[in-house]
């Protein structure tokens, strides 16, 4: 591609809060759970990255000619999220299969299951960086540029309304919303209080530590993933999570764990596990549902959702935990909602 989109932009990132509210300061959007996906599209073709910055074009043959579907430029930078749907809703699980998959998996996929990419920002158009100027305007550039398509979408969203917008989402069985301001400047890499993503269920990325050993039918195998955080440069030992697997997803995951395992334990405080524990390099990022933070931040009720791919392991902090730094109320319960 050209060397205008040579230079790759880092998505912006959204704060967490639990408070569903209205405001004539916010536009409110749909929240896909999806892969987060930087579209560069151009008259030479289509790339795709996720938001660590690896190309997962070969993943998406079917998403190749967007380029195709950009109206009054010639290069463009989009941002995103790549869903796949089953029965008219979003399936995590399908579109796990499909970013883990190799190019000859992808190929037959694409038929059976083919992935959609919701735009929801523009960043760059033939050669200019639009990360200046404010949501809305980038919102109407987006617009006017894209011919909507069989495999490229504009993502949903509705003016102040927040409460009523995510009681729709919440019928419809989606993830969540996300507010951002409507001044608000695209701040690439960081991740900011300007934008908040409200979720149905709490959700919390955990770096996979450590597996201990399954017993009865799933002798062989593990019993449960040992989970940690990120607080600075130590991880935290957050809990384990034994729930949410299929025997498909067992077989699998359990093969990636015994690729790293390691004599180490990465924890710098050696947790209690009620089983033998097999520790690991921490080389991979579970995404986890959960209930709430116990006062000694475990997580209560967790299970696992999937593997995700697009995000470093360093980047696996508390989230609920940051949002209160963020506004400057530590000394609130992090399991309050």
């Amino acid at each position: 591609m050209s060397s205008s989109l040579e230079t790759e932009i880092r998505p912006m990132l959204a704060c967490l809060t639990t408070q569903v509210f209205d405001s004539p300061k916010h536009i409110f959007e749909a929240k896909w759970d999806g892969i987060r996906c930087m579209a560069y599209l151009s008259e030479e073709g289509t790339r795709l990255l996720d938001r660590t910055g690896d190309d997962i074009s070969g993943r998406y043959p079917e998403l190749l000619s967007l380029h195709r579907q950009i109206n009054t430029a010639s290069e463009v930078v989009l941002d995103g999220e790549i869903i796949v749907s089953i029965s008219g809703k979003p399936d995590a699980r399908a579109l796990a299969r499909r970013n883990q998959s190799d190019e000859r998996t992808s190929a037959v996929l694409a038929r059976s299951q083919p992935a959609l990419f919701i735009a929801f920002d523009v960043l760059r158009t033939d050669g200019r960086l639009l990360t200046r100027f404010p949501l809305l305007e980038r919102k109407d550039m987006l617009c006017r540029m894209v011919q909507q398509g069989n495999h490229l979408v504009l993502g949903t969203w509705i003016d102040e309304r927040g409460s009523a917008f995510f009681k729709k989402i919440n019928h419809l069985g989606l993830h969540g919303v996300v507010a951002k301001e409507k001044s608000s400047q695209y701040l690439p890499g960081q991740r900011s209080a300007l934008w908040l993503k409200i979720l149905k269920t709490k959700v919390q990325d955990c770096v996979v530590c450590g597996f201990t050993e399954g017993q009865g039918r799933r002798a062989g195998l593990l019993g449960s993933l040992v989970l940690g955080t990120y607080r600075g440069s130590s991880l935290l030992h957050v809990g384990q999570v034994g729930s949410g697997f299929d025997n498909e997803t067992l077989a699998a995951l359990h093969a990636k764990l015994v690729q790293r395992e390691s004599p180490i334990c990465p924890f710098a405080e050696m947790p209690r596990t009620a089983r033998p524990t097999h520790w690991l390099r921490p080389e991979l990022v579970a995404e986890v549902q959960y209930i709430e933070w116990t006062p000694d931040l475990k997580l209560r009720g967790p299970r696992f959702l999937s593997l995700r791919k697009d995000k470093p392991v360093q980047e696996c902090e508390i989230e609920e935990m940051e949002l209160l730094q963020n506004y400057g109320t530590s000394d609130h319960s992090l399991g309050s909602s």
